[in-house]
């Protein structure tokens, strides 16, 4: 899930057009009002504006690994997203919550490539990297 932060006010970029289309279909069935769907057009309108103004807005999202073949003693893990040259990251050990440091992390222009030391092959979600930008 990706969170989106403007000062002091969250809320989720996902599901929330769709749930609120949802809620106002129910209502519509119940009503019989016709205007509850012009009002969620307008409001959704207005999620929409918002999630296209906010580029300069800090968003976290969490990335989990799949399975990782090691490598000369290295495996790698490649993070796709369109922030990768403008995030701070920060990674963990899932199960125990322990941070480590990675021994190398590159930014390209869409992702981040994540090396990690590794004497044998890594099952997927072990490591949860959560970047901020």
């Amino acid at each position: 899930m990706t969170e989106i932060y403007m000062g002091a006010a969250q809320r989720s970029s996902e599901g929330d057009v769709s749930a609120l289309d949802t809620r106002v279909t129910a209502l519509e069935g119940y009503c019989g009002d016709a205007t509850l769907t012009t009002t969620a057009q307008t409001l959704g309108g207005a999620v929409n504006e918002l999630d296209n103004d906010l580029s300069h807005c800090a968003i976290r999202s969490y990335h989990s690994n799949s399975a990782l073949t090691v490598d000369s003693g290295k495996v790698t893990w490649t993070i796709l997203t369109p922030r990768a040259p403008y995030v701070v990251c920060a990674f963990y050990i899932t199960a125990s919550g322990e941070e480590f440091i990675p021994a190398k992390i590159t930014h390209t222009s869409n992702s981040i490539v994540v090396e990690i030391d590794s004497e044998s092959d890594v099952a997927g979600d072990t490591y949860t990297a959560v970047l901020v930008g």
